[in-house]
């Protein structure tokens, strides 16, 4: 499975991605209510720190870093989890995420180096009673200019840091974990817990996830592989093929080395092979942006080469290098994801993601201004929302709305009873599919 998706089994409480291009807003993808805010000198779209995360935010040092106004309080319980690098480590503190503190607070958990102000340079998982830090540190200074997925646990006895998968510092703090007392659920993301004490992160961050409870080191070890996988789940044979899962993104897979089998329908050359079993009937999307050769795509049901069944295909006739296929998949079925070059083509580094089509449902609408033209279809300049069923995935913008029945009150607002989504734009999650509209 894909870091996402490795992610989703253990139900992060908290999670932001650092998926924006432009703005000023970090969405928390699991807590909408959470989104942070960036201050100072954040530079977003920066590449990921592993093949399977996506992009990033580099912190300049002196003065950038996101606050949020609140995240979930762990009250000492829990996992915080991160990638990073580090430009240049500060001899004081610097901090990947704290929840903050104010006099008589607590700190439920935070990851950084120097947590304590008596190990400079040194990464440290750890907890503030209000008066006393409580740590677990590994006593290997990061390297510069390198890449490290880093995790905290607190299981209510044991501090546990985790580096590239590894477990690399353990501790059994002597003073109680925090309680429910006191906690200021305020936080931030590359900066100290009582800003403005310019103490800041030199380097990218990316992926900053909570959970509710700590990970076991068997989880936190399968969370890194899938962020160094170079093959995700795709195998250059048919009968190896791995299990795709919905929300997958996969970066950097290597395909020059593969090879198509005697009888591989499709055409292709380089090809690889991985399942997609859907857990919930509906519309998929499935896509090779950001790969750097001339990609084919094809979706089969059947269970041997020669048996297969064509349920949808790219074939890219529109030469611009990247495959998009859309396709109903029914819950249950096992579907064949085939993805290689054209049959002329060497392959190259291949980019490839998973998404289900979200849906959303307009109960009421609120028209601030109707313009009515003589044909069909009725079309809004403005509209307020009264309520919205948001989806569970990816957050949309209405672009437009078309208006299948409308009753129009002689007084203010005006109120229609049924309306469909015309054009979907992505507002957040901006990478891979841009701008696809949908037909309720």
């Amino acid at each position: 499975m894909s870091y996402l998706s490795e992610q989703n089994t253990d139900n992060p409480i908290d999670r932001w991605r650092f998926e924006e291009t432009t703005g000023l807003i970090i969405a928390d993808d699991i807590a909408s209510i959470h989104s942070g805010t960036i201050s100072g000198g954040v530079t977003l779209n920066q590449s990921g720190d592993f093949v399977g995360s996506g992009l990033g935010a580099a912190f300049d040092g002196t003065s950038g870093y996101v606050s949020f106004g609140s995240a979930s309080a762990m009250l000492g319980i829990g996992t915080v989890e991160a990638t990073a690098r580090f430009t240049a480590i500060a001899a004081t503190t610097d901090i990947i995420f704290t929840h903050a503190w104010t006099s008589g607070q607590i700190i439920p958990l935070a990851l950084g180096t120097n947590l304590d102000a008596s190990h400079p340079g040194l990464l440290q998982v750890g907890y503030f009673t209000g008066s006393l830090w409580q740590t677990a540190t590994w006593t290997t200074a990061p390297s510069l200019n390198t890449s490290y997925h880093i995790v905290g646990t607190y299981d209510g006895t044991t501090l546990v840091l985790y580096v590239n998968g590894t477990q690399v510092a353990t501790s059994t703090p002597g003073t109680a974990r925090p309680g429910s007392g006191s906690i200021n659920t305020a936080a931030y993301i590359g900066s100290r817990w009582d800003i403005p004490l310019a103490q800041f992160h030199n380097g990218t961050i990316s992926d900053v996830s909570l959970y509710g409870g700590a990970l076991s080191g068997a989880r936190v070890t399968a969370h890194y592989n899938a962020l160094v996988s170079v093959t995700g789940p795709f195998a250059d044979n048919f009968a190896g093929a791995g299990v795709l899962a919905a929300g997958d993104e996969f970066f950097g897979i290597t395909t020059t080395a593969w090879t198509t089998e005697a009888g591989e329908p499709g055409s292709m050359s380089h090809t690889g092979w991985a399942t997609f079993t859907p857990v919930t009937t509906g519309v998929y999307h499935l896509a090779t942006i950001g790969s750097n050769f001339d990609t084919l795509l094809a979706v089969y049901t059947g269970t041997a080469l020669n048996n297969l069944v064509l349920v949808a295909s790219d074939d890219n006739s529109g030469g611009s290098g990247t495959s998009f296929l859309t396709a109903t998949f029914t819950n249950g079925t096992t579907y064949y994801v085939q993805v290689g070059a054209q049959p002329a083509g060497a392959g190259g580094s291949l980019s490839f993601s998973l998404v289900q089509q979200a849906t959303s449902r307009l109960t009421s609408v609120t028209l601030d201004a109707l313009v009515i033209p003589t044909a069909t279809s009725r079309r809004i300049t403005s509209t307020t929302l009264d309520v919205v069923t948001v989806p569970t995935l990816v957050p949309r913008r209405l672009s437009a709305v078309t208006l299948d029945a409308a009753v129009i009150p002689t007084a203010t607002p005006r109120t229609v009873s049924k309306a469909y989504l015309e054009v979907l734009t992505p507002a957040i999650y901006t990478r891979p599919f841009i701008g696809w509209g949908t037909q309720m």
